[in-house]
C-alpha cells in the first residue's frame, strides 16, 4: 500500500519545500453544522498535500463556521471568504473561482464528504497523457449515517462513456455530478464558464457552460464521492421551489446558448431535458424562456410562412381541436417537437400550448 501511495499519489514535490496548490477546492457553508466536521475530517485525510481550501461563508445562523475557523487557525492552505449577505451556492462558488490560484479547481458541498484518495487519483488521472481539462471520479449515495443509499440511479460515468464513444459532445452527457470531478481551472478564466444565479439546478448551467468548451473528460473510478442525502437540504426541499429553481437556471442557459450562437440541435436537447419543470413550475421564467427560445427558433420576418407562438397560460380543458390534421401535416418547427405534442398540462390547471400562427 505505501508503495502504491508513493507511486500514485507523489507530485515531485521537494522535501522541506512548500509547493503551490494543484487543486483548489471551493466550499460555500451555509448552516450545515451537523455535517461540516466530517466533510473537514475527509479533507484533512487527503493523501495530497498540494490544496488550497476556500470557504465561502454564506451567512448561515448556525455555528458550521467555527470549525472552518479553527482549522484555518492551524493550516495556511484554508483561507475564508465572507459574503455580506446570503448569496447561494452558485453565486458563493463564484467568488471561489475568482480567489482559486490551483491548477484545477473542485466544488464541493459543505455536507459531503470524499475519499482519502480523492484528489491525488483525480489529480493523477487528470495529468496523464499529457493533461486532461476535466477528471471525473464516482457518486456515492450515501444516508446520513454513511450507508449506501437504496437507489443510486443512472451511472453516469457509464453514460458519459458511452455518448462519447457515439461522438456526443460531452455537454449532452455530463449534466450533473460537478462536484465529482476537478476542471481545468483555463477553461474557467475567461468568466464564461460561472455557476448560475438560481437558487437550484446552479450547477447545471456551470456544467453547460463549462462543457460547451471541451469534451476531454477522463473518468477515476478509484475517487470516489460520497453524496449525502438529508432532508432540509435545497436538493430534497419544496417541490415547487425547486421546479422554481429549475426553470430560472433553464433561462439562464438558453440565455447563453443564445449568446453564443450555438445550433438549435443543442436548444432542443436543453428543452426536452427540461420538459417535466417546463410543465409544472409556476416561475415566470417559463414563459420568458420559451418565449425567447420561440424568438430564436422562429424564421426571420422576410422568411415568415408561419411562425411558433407562445399561447399563454389557460385554464386546462380537454380541448384538443388545435391539434387539427392540417397543423400536423405541417412541418413543425424546432420549438414544438421538444413536447412532442402541443398540448402540455400545468399542475392540473393551467397548460403551456406552442403551436403553429399563421401571419
Amino acid at each position: 500500500m505505501e508503495a502504491e501511495a508513493s507511486m500514485t499519489y507523489s507530485f515531485n514535490n521537494i522535501p522541506g519545500e512548500s509547493c503551490p496548490p494543484r487543486v483548489s477546492v471551493i466550499l460555500p457553508v451555509f448552516s450545515v453544522e451537523p455535517y461540516i466536521g466530517k466533510c473537514i475530517e475527509s479533507l484533512q485525510a487527503q493523501r495530497m498535500d498540494e490544496l488550497e481550501f476556500i470557504f465561502v461563508d454564506d451567512c448561515g445562523t448556525d455555528g458550521s463556521m467555527e470549525a472552518v475557523e479553527a482549522w484555518a487557525a492551524r493550516d495556511n492552505r484554508v483561507s475564508i471568504l465572507r459574503n455580506e449577505c446570503n448569496i447561494g451556492a452558485g453565486s458563493s462558488r463564484n467568488r471561489g473561482i475568482a480567489a482559486a490560484i490551483g491548477d484545477y479547481l473542485s466544488f464541493r458541498d459543505p455536507d459531503d464528504y470524499v475519499s482519502p484518495n480523492y484528489y491525488a487519483a483525480l489529480y493523477a488521472a487528470a495529468m496523464a497523457g499529457g493533461g486532461h481539462d476535466i477528471a471525473k471520479g464516482r457518486r456515492l449515495k450515501v444516508d446520513e449515517s454513511g450507508e449506501a443509499a437504496g437507489d443510486q440511479g443512472q451511472d453516469l460515468n457509464e453514460r458519459i462513456r458511452a455518448e462519447l464513444e457515439r461522438g456526443k459532445p460531452l455537454f449532452r452527457s455530463f449534466t450533473y455530478e460537478n462536484q465529482s470531478a476537478i476542471y481545468r481551472r483555463v477553461l474557467l478564466e475567461d468568466g464564461c464558464a460561472r455557476y448560475g444565479s438560481s437558487r437550484n439546478a446552479e450547477d447545471t448551467t456551470f456544467l453547460l457552460r463549462c462543457c460547451r468548451q471541451t469534451d476531454d473528460i477522463v473518468l477515476e473510478e478509484a475517487a470516489i464521492y460520497f453524496y449525502v442525502q438529508r432532508k432540509g437540504s435545497v436538493v430534497h426541499g419544496n417541490y415547487l421551489e425547486r421546479t422554481n429553481g429549475e426553470i430560472d437556471a433553464l433561462h439562464e442557459k438558453v440565455d447563453f446558448l443564445i449568446k453564443e450562437g450555438i445550433d438549435t440541435a443543442a436548444l432542443q436537447y436543453l428543452l426536452a431535458k427540461h420538459r417535466p419543470a417546463l410543465r409544472d413550475s409556476r416561475s415566470p421564467s417559463t414563459r420568458d424562456s420559451c418565449r425567447r427560445t420561440a424568438t430564436f427558433l422562429s424564421p426571420s420576418a422576410s422568411q415568415r410562412s408561419s411562425r411558433v407562438s407562445l399561447v399563454r397560460w389557460r385554464p386546462v380543458k380537454e380541448d384538443r381541436s388545435c391539434r387539427s390534421s392540417s397543423t400536423a401535416a405541417q412541418p413543425r418547427p424546432l420549438v414544438c417537437a421538444l413536447w412532442e405534442s402541443e398540448l402540455y398540462r400545468y399542475r392540473g390547471r393551467c397548460h403551456l400550448l406552442l403551436r403553429h400562427a399563421s401571419c
